[in-house]
């Protein structure tokens, strides 16, 4: 029976490993002579034995050598670190209702966490919940996210989302964009450039441009432009630039050039060009001047442009108070003549001559350039609104420019509140825009701008005649009356 034992002892300890997971008896090592293993059942093939009883009394005599435990191997049910369970009552700074908050916190729980987060509440325009968007529903992430917005105890958001609904005219995929019957098909682009999202814009033709993403590899677009979503621009501006290859050195930033040379003249979808420092102390641009002064003069070649002269760098002068058209008002050369047009105002930040914004003849030609609430002017100047092509322009040059008209769709009637007996009057949509004091379209009771009132107006008004629109006529807005 001793031999009998031993057999048995190697059928129980060979019928799992450590693991717990079952093993055959041929994996195992030193089986006595005459024992063979068929389907994984031990059997005796010596002379005399048909088969061999297992004694019962071999389980006394188990080695003492098991380990004491074994292996844990039930599943891990521990809770995700970043939202914190139901411990009963919620932790410092999370909340079951506003109740469990300080004063002037919002209790927010978008996450599916037993507790939620106690905050303040969203600024405008943005959200921490559904609930702050109403209508415009659902709060999502901004970039690169997009996904709704998830707040629980312990996950919180380094910054609030947005209401989806309120960029409609955005997108944040291809499928976004609508299917159109005649030209080109639209794609999403700008995703990741801003917080919002992007815009919808025809797929350009080959050669032909928004960003470098569609041009070849080492182009670079030029001229390419759109309003990306959330800017304040007209939705839909944009058209396709030019891709333009590596010879010309066009660049956008300085990561684009070569080695000790910088990235001049970009601008608002301008490819600037590759440029070493100037000599003799002068300027490419008014960045290359110190505090105080702008760059002065001097050309460059344009971006994918065939220039037969030489590039000739600028100057750099003070920056001084002057009379609308005498000078610069600020560093980035807002304000300098620019009687030869365009050209005049290479170099500049203010790249833009204003005949290119508005073609008054009476108005002096002065280097501006495109702005809106991103995109601000500086002390010495005011934004014009001229809708999508809105530009900075010196404070000296304010009304000259404001009562400025191209079109009659830039006139309307309007009546201004800050005189004794206000009558209805032609203005343009920029002076209306520009003055809180003047209503469009008539006269209305009782009056929104009692403020803009002088305190002292005692006599009777006479009644005021309404003229039937306004025209531009010889750059200035006049009113049309009713024939009689």
């Amino acid at each position: 029976m001793k031999t009998a034992t031993i057999i048995v002892l190697v059928v129980l300890f060979a019928g799992c490993n450590r693991s717990g997971v079952p093993v055959l008896l041929d994996d195992i090592r030193g089986v006595p002579d005459g024992i063979v293993v068929r389907d994984g059942v031990g059997s005796d093939t010596s002379q005399g034995q048909d088969s061999i009883e297992p004694d019962d009394t071999a389980i006394d005599t188990l080695p003492d050598t098991l380990p004491d435990t074994l292996p844990d191997t039930s599943p891990d049910t521990e809770p995700a670190p970043d939202i914190i369970q139901d411990t009963g009552s919620p932790p410092a700074g999370c909340c079951e209702t506003a109740g469990d908050c300080d004063d002037g916190e919002i209790c927010v729980n978008t996450a599916g966490g037993a507790f939620g987060a106690c905050l303040a509440p969203a600024p405008e325009w943005e959200c921490w919940s559904d609930d702050d968007c109403g209508t415009n529903a659902p709060c999502i992430a901004e970039a690169p996210d997009y996904q709704p917005l998830a707040v629980a105890c312990g996950q919180v958001p380094d910054e609030p989302g947005y209401c989806k609904g309120l960029y409609s005219y955005c997108c944040w995929a291809d499928s976004d964009c609508p299917e159109v019957d005649i030209g080109p098909n639209l794609f999403c682009i700008g995703l990741g450039v801003g917080p919002f999202g992007g815009v919808c814009v025809p797929v350009p033709v080959e050669g032909q441009c928004y960003t470098d993403d569609e041009c070849e590899e080492s182009f670079v677009c030029q001229a390419g432009y759109y309003c990306p979503c959330g800017m304040d621009c007209m939705p839909g501006l944009g058209a396709p630039g030019v891709c333009i290859p590596p010879g010309f050195l066009c660049c956008h930033s300085d990561p684009y050039c070569p080695y000790g040379t910088t990235c001049k003249g970009e601008g608002f979808g301008v490819a600037g060009v590759c440029k070493g420092d100037p000599p003799g102390g002068g300027c490419w641009e008014t960045g290359d001047c110190p505090d105080g002064q702008y760059c002065q003069g001097g050309s460059m070649c344009p971006c994918g442009a065939m220039c037969f002269m030489a590039d000739v760098p600028g100057i750099c002068v003070p920056i001084e108070e002057n009379a609308c058209g005498d000078g610069p008002v600020d560093a980035t050369g807002l304000g300098t003549p620019c009687p030869g047009g365009n050209t005049d105002c290479e170099g500049l930040d203010a790249s833009m001559c204003s005949y290119g914004v508005s073609s008054d003849p009476s108005l002096p030609p002065i280097c501006t350039r495109y702005c809106n609430t991103l995109n601000p002017c500086g002390e010495q100047a005011f934004c014009i609104d001229w809708g999508w092509s809105s530009s900075c322009i010196p404070n000296d040059c304010k009304q000259e420019f404001l009562a400025s008209c191209t079109s009659d769709s830039q006139c309307k009637i309007g009546t201004k509140y800050d005189i004794c007996c206000p009558c209805p009057a032609a203005y343009t949509t920029a002076e209306i825009a520009a003055d809180p004091c003047i209503y469009e379209d008539g006269t209305p009771w009782p009056p929104p701008y009692l403020d803009c009132l002088p305190e002292d107006c005692d006599d009777f008004c006479e009644p005021c005649a309404f003229p039937a629109a306004a025209d531009c006529q010889n750059n200035k807005c006049v009113p049309i009356w009713d024939e009689v």
